[in-house]
């Protein structure tokens, strides 16, 4: 993504990496329906992953689990492959930390006043009836 206003004079303007979290409606290989105009569509990529030890498989789902837990309370996507499992472990706690309340921030609550306590005498039933 080229960043507007950075281009000056015959220079090259900086470029930026940022994660699109929209998908387009048009996805590759699929035709658009309706009255829509004819798209041309792009091939298909060549879809990639990482081979995983059977090792490493809990280790990276804990890491998922957390990178999950962090998006979804914070808003904050990160790659599962740039941290270690404690170090997400660190951010989450750091994100909870961050977004509770400090002591000096409490709100004042009201108080009741207590009420006085009052004896009650229950009547003796009548075991005769």
């Amino acid at each position: 993504m080229t960043l507007p206003g950075l281009a000056h004079a015959g220079k090259t303007a900086k470029t930026a990496d940022i994660y699109s979290a929209t998908e387009s409606a048009n996805v590759a290989g699929i035709a658009p329906t309706g009255n829509q105009e004819p798209v041309a569509i792009a091939a298909p990529r060549k879809v990639t992953y990482d081979a995983v030890p059977i090792d490493q498989v809990d280790s990276i789902l804990k890491r998922l689990k957390l990178v999950e837990e962090i998006l979804q309370k914070y808003g904050r996507a990160y790659d599962y492959r740039t941290h270690t499992t404690h170090e997400f472990e660190t951010i989450l706690t750091q994100l909870a930390a961050a977004s509770r309340p400090a002591a000096t921030e409490t709100k004042s609550l009201r108080v009741l006043p207590s009420l006085p306590a009052v004896p009650v005498t229950v009547p003796a039933s009548d075991s005769a009836s």
